[in-house]
């Protein structure tokens, strides 16, 4: 099954990629390791998941932020 299939039979909607606020690489592939910078949990109205689980964030919260 491809991540564009499973992400459609979990129902999930991912919002556009936000445009780049400097100049940075966005990912760098290290192996089978994907390292991401400047990406974090976003919404589809553009707002973004912050603070610390367990101090800010709920585990559910954080769980629906990393879906």
């Amino acid at each position: 099954m491809s991540a564009e299939a499973r992400i459609r039979e979990l129902g999930l909607v991912l919002p556009p990629p936000p445009k780049p606020a400097g100049n940075y690489v966005p990912f760098r592939l290290a192996g089978t390791m994907l390292f991401l910078s400047g990406v974090g949990p976003r919404h589809a109205d553009g707002t973004s998941t912050t603070g610390k689980v367990g101090a800010v964030l709920h585990t559910d919260q954080a769980y629906q932020a990393a879906r």
